[in-house]
């Protein structure tokens, strides 16, 4: 027992130090962005009754479960193949199909109290997509999509879908409706997707997540391209990872909402974006 508390503080010491830093990152980007000599460290910590400190802990809260969402799955559910890709049984061919794609160093597994929720709002046809990160672009994730979800549609008969897609997940679910998606998807929505880069993309240490640098000419056509389909971005004011955090906004989304309360990975099981995501899907789409 004494192992298993070591290991939980071990756990949560190195949550607090990796978010440290991330924050860190982004709090320079942020100062030197706009610049104000009244505003101090301290003052900008405390501003708006403290909600950077609370976005900072709850993002540590929620980096630790999607830490141990990982563990978990390697340990427990992975050797007993608990988990399947297959769509839920039956299908209700008259609603589209709901497909979440993760971001790049997450997986399907993230997704499990999203499809839940889902789930517990009467929304069907749920089922993840995920992609190997080793030789991923945006374009060959689109293009898998694009085979999975012609393989599904064959098999269940829905006719369309509905894309949700977590920081590149988004970029992918983008680019797929704008290569494939031409009257057959109902709606996009992008949590945390970078539709102009990030800054802090110059620390990688991975092709592509350097490749999502503001300079990429793949951000510039997807911020000039409206694609067929309703879009929702949904973005957080205290994104560590996506700087500045403006850059999820999309000119042609037709709706840009801004959140606070989580950082970047917080968007897998934060109630505030879920519901935001969940009734603009129920007004529009579903």
């Amino acid at each position: 027992m004494i192992y298993i508390a070591i290991a939980f503080a071990i756990a949560v010491i190195l949550t607090i130090v990796s978010e440290g830093a991330h924050y860190a990152f982004r709090w320079y980007e942020v100062s030197n962005r706009n610049y104000d000599k009244k505003d101090t460290w301290f003052s900008a910590i405390w501003a708006d009754n403290a909600s950077p400190v609370r976005s900072f802990f709850m993002e540590c809260f929620y980096s630790w479960l999607y830490t141990a969402t990982v563990i978990v799955h390697a340990i427990f559910i992975k050797p007993l193949r608990w988990l399947r890709n297959d769509p839920p049984a039956p299908v209700n061919k008259d609603k589209p199909l709901v497909v979440l794609i993760h971001g790049y160093m997450a997986s399907e597994n993230h997704f499990w109290l999203m499809k839940k929720r889902f789930y517990d709002n009467d929304i069907e046809n749920v089922v993840t997509f995920g992609y190997d990160r080793k030789k991923l672009t945006v374009e060959s994730a689109a293009e898998k999509l694009h085979d999975m979800i012609l393989r599904i549609k064959s098999e269940t008969g829905v006719k369309e879908t509905v894309l949700v897609g977590h920081s590149a997940g988004g970029l992918i679910a983008y680019k797929y409706a704008m290569e494939y998606g031409e009257g057959e998807v109902r709606a996009v929505v992008a949590l945390a997707a970078p539709f102009r880069g990030s800054r802090l993309t110059v620390l990688s240490l991975t092709p592509f997540a350097r490749n999502l640098h503001p300079s990429n000419p793949m951000f510039a056509e997807m911020i000039s391209t409206k694609i067929n389909a309703p879009l929702l971005s949904v973005f957080s004011k205290y994104d560590q990872l996506v700087l500045p955090y403006t850059n999820c906004e999309h000119p042609f989304a037709d709706e840009n909402a801004e959140i606070s309360g989580t950082g970047h990975s917080g968007f897998y099981f934060s109630r505030n974006a879920f519901n935001i995501m969940a009734e603009w899907l129920k007004k529009r789409v579903l």
